[in-house]
């Protein structure tokens, strides 16, 4: 499903360009979201089931992609060049990132969680949330919100008038709630076994 969606939009962004230009910056706007997926899923090395294939099998994809229209589109042959030419400007500087320890994934969550509750901008949380989940729901994500729910949870036992704990818990709650509420039960699942072993390991 999702190689079709990916083969339409090479077929309208950059199959239909009239002209080089038009070529390359949709090859780039292609590239540069693929990119930055197959970062994620190299710094997260997940195994878990993806609801989305492999962003560097796409990447693949779409190379294959202006390869096959050369001969018919003059214009691919150079979409392709800065294709390959970016391709492997980026690799050399991720490795040189990760070499220097420049790049983890250590997740902000906390402090992000605990910013929106302390400002009020609620609507930052319902924005980024949606963003982070559209890599497949990683599962360090979910985790550490199962993690968060739990540790706000603790915090409001121990003290009722805690209201910063109990805002916090509510946009949590927002997401358990919205995966909940979707089509595919594949991301409340997911919470919901990791809320599970939160629990059982602070009830230990």
């Amino acid at each position: 499903m999702e190689f079709a969606a990916d083969g339409f939009a090479f077929r309208e962004l950059i199959g239909s360009a009239d002209g080089d230009d038009v070529a390359i910056s949709g090859t780039l706007g292609a590239w540069l979201i693929l990119t930055l997926a197959a970062w994620i899923e190299d710094l997260s090395q997940e195994t878990a089931p993806r609801s989305h294939p492999p962003a560097r099998e796409r990447l693949e994809r779409l190379r294959a992609y202006l390869r096959s229209r050369e001969q018919e589109q003059p214009s691919m042959t150079r979409a392709l060049e800065v294709f390959d030419a970016m391709a492997s400007m980026q690799k050399r500087l991720f490795e040189e990132a990760k070499s220097a320890g420049v790049l983890t994934m250590e997740f902000p969550l906390s402090r992000f969680l605990s910013m929106c509750a302390q400002t009020g901008r609620h609507e930052m949380f319902y924005d980024q949330l949606p963003r982070w989940l559209l890599f497949g729901a990683p599962s360090r994500l979910c985790r550490e919100l199962a993690r968060l729910r739990v540790c706000m949870e603790r915090r409001i036992e121990s003290d009722q008038q805690d209201g910063r704990a109990k805002e916090q818990l509510g946009l949590i709650n927002w997401v358990f709630d919205a995966a909940l509420a979707a089509p595919s039960n594949f991301l409340s699942r997911k919470l919901q076994a990791f809320y599970a072993r939160a629990r059982a390991a602070t009830d230990s």
